[in-house]
């Protein structure tokens, strides 16, 4: 058996979605835990209704104290964590307690993002192809993924559970996944895929922002890339989209002197990150390409705004400023 452990906060709207996709999966042997983050909405009522046991926070506490209050009451051998705006695939959980149950070694696995989202748009589509294009090729990961993430809980205990010190969904995930990396493989399987529904693009720049200053602070300590998603060469494409930003602001207030630097940025910024275009183009054609460019520089300037915003709440001498 394994236990599902989904923290929700005010989500009837996906969360009925996530658990009739559970319903109707191949695989039935589970026991399902819905941890209710003192919603004010009918959360709890559809997690009832679809079968899922209740555990109700009294106060607003956020999904990492939700996770692991949900593993606490787990009787499960193997903790899968979903998040509450997510639909699995028919044969997502089989494949996840196939690998469990043949590989004895195999400790922690997470599943990627689908290629297809829940929602419809063009900014949804272009963050599930963005997910999906950061982690198709990986095997192992940094990060622990807990949009579909299944570990023996054994090993979640000897970890210590998820930080709580971070109050909202934030960069527990990839927190958790750097501790836990330090014993245990986390183990990337492609074929374990979850639908996704994706925000807006403000909503999503507000996400970036903060993700991205969080996630600087701990790469300050740590000093390392990820090996899929956070990696060296994203970080370059992001940096990539500053010269660009800045040109186009030069040439903007100059009456157009700066329009060959502004081609040269430009250009440099279409090769470095060609890879990820190239890709959205064979997927979904030139127009959402050339839509995906200009979303995609972007997202680029709010997660350096992110670094930036890190950096000035940094003292000299490299300290964090958030350091025990």
């Amino acid at each position: 058996m394994i236990s599902i452990i989904i923290p929700a906060r005010n989500a009837h709207n996906t969360l009925e979605i996530l658990l009739n996709s559970i319903r109707a999966s191949s695989f039935k042997d589970m026991e399902l835990i819905v941890i209710d983050d003192a919603s004010t909405d009918e959360t709890a009522q559809i997690s009832r209704k679809l079968g899922a046991s209740i555990i109700r926070l009294k106060k607003q506490s956020g999904p990492a104290v939700a996770r692991n209050k949900g593993a606490e009451v787990a009787r499960g051998e193997i903790l899968l964590f979903l998040d509450s705006d997510v639909r699995v695939h028919h044969d997502t959980l089989r494949y996840i307690v196939e690998r469990f149950a043949t590989e004895p070694e195999l400790n922690c696995l997470v599943g990627i993002y689908s290629k297809r989202p829940l929602n419809k748009g063009l900014f949804p589509l272009y963050k599930a192809l963005l997910c999906y294009f950061w982690f198709k090729d990986a095997e192992v990961m940094e990060s622990f993924e807990t949009s579909c993430g299944a570990i023996r809980r054994k090993v979640f205990m000897d970890a210590g559970g998820f930080n709580t010190k971070y109050s909202g969904a934030e960069v527990e995930d990839y927190e958790f996944g750097y501790r836990l990396g330090k014993k245990y493989k986390i183990v990337l399987d492609t074929r374990i895929q979850v639908d996704h529904h994706f925000p807006g693009f403000p909503r999503n720049a507000r996400n970036f922002f903060h993700r991205g200053r969080l996630w600087f602070k701990i790469f300050m300590k740590r000093r390392q890339f990820d090996s899929a998603g956070s990696t060296s060469s994203e970080a370059v494409g992001t940096i990539a989209a500053m010269p660009v930003f800045v040109a186009f602001l030069y040439t903007l207030f100059s009456c157009g002197k700066g329009g060959f630097a502004l081609a040269i940025c430009c250009t440099l910024y279409l090769f470095i990150n060609g890879r990820f275009f190239i890709y959205c183009l064979k997927e979904q054609g030139v127009r959402f390409c050339l839509a995906a460019i200009v979303i995609h520089l972007a997202n680029s300037l709010v997660i350096l705004a992110g670094v930036a915003a890190a950096l000035l709440q940094t003292p000299c001498g490299g300290k964090r400023a958030d350091a025990k």
